[in-house]
């Protein structure tokens, strides 16, 4: 895949900051009103330097991102500089519940493609990843520490047992 050339940085006017921090923050009328009484457009890139929109700030926040695309129609499948999406954000954050209604309820293009040719998938399974490793070196820093310290069948031992097997975690 070739390389794709970022387009040019502009300095973002006050109102699409405003837009961004009302969208990062979740504080949908804030950003009804910039969209409704201000010269900025749901579409606008609101944050100069990654070159994100108001859907890209908001997507953690349920009732943003569907004031930004159901009243004030935001591209579901606008990308960044990097070529991510909203969709992107929402499976690298781990919400599967936003993740779900940009692709079921708004049409997200669960095939478009980042700069790197990473789809929402790859991140989504790139990130859950992250997190079964971290929770194997968890285990592995429990192991050591009672191997170290703990007196075996007693005390903190078992406790850190019974903690990693609620937690779903092997200790042997």
């Amino acid at each position: 895949m070739a390389a794709q050339q970022d387009p040019p940085k502009q300095r973002c006017p006050e109102v699409q900051k405003a837009l961004f921090a009302a969208a990062r923050e979740g504080d949908v009328d804030g950003c009804r009103r910039l969209l409704s009484t201000q010269d900025v457009r749901a579409n606008d890139v609101v944050h100069a330097l990654s070159g994100g929109t108001a859907l890209h700030a908001g997507v953690s926040h349920r009732a943003v991102v569907k004031l930004l695309i159901e009243d004030f129609r935001a591209d579901v499948n606008a990308r960044r500089r990097d070529g991510s999406t909203a969709l992107m954000d929402a499976c690298e954050a781990g919400d599967l519940e936003i993740a779900r209604e940009l692709l079921d309820t708004y049409g997200a293009d669960p095939h478009a493609e980042d700069r790197d040719g990473h789809t929402a998938l790859d991140l989504a399974r790139w990130f859950h990843n992250l997190e079964r490793q971290s929770r194997a070196e968890e285990v592995y820093r429990l192991r050591e520490w009672r191997e170290r310290y703990a007196k075996p069948r007693a005390g903190r031992a078992a406790s850190i047992a019974a903690l990693a097997a609620a937690a779903g975690a092997d200790t042997t």
